[in-house]
């Protein structure tokens, strides 16, 4: 028997995305979560920060960097992508 991976996608990192990739990752609620920014220097800096944090998470979670391509395995992806002015 195979345990699937709880896989989630979250688009867009700034101040909201990237609260919820960690708050996702705290509770435990995904496996694997997949960040996806338009600005890739953005992108590698948070999974670093999160990456840098999952040792002090009660559950292990794998933070990984996507386009929008990679996302259509994810079982729930999260659109916190906006324009702010």
């Amino acid at each position: 028997m195979t345990i699937k991976k709880r896989v989630v996608g979250v688009i867009g990192l700034g101040h909201v995305g990237a609260h919820v990739a960690f708050a996702l990752g705290l509770m435990g609620i995904a496996d694997e979560i997949k960040l996806c920014d338009k600005n890739e220097e953005k992108a590698i800096s948070e999974r670093q920060d999160l990456m840098d944090a999952v040792m002090f998470m009660p559950h292990r979670v794998n933070y990984i960097i996507a386009d929008y391509a990679e996302l259509g395995d994810c079982d729930i992806i999260v659109n916190a992508a906006g324009n702010i002015d």
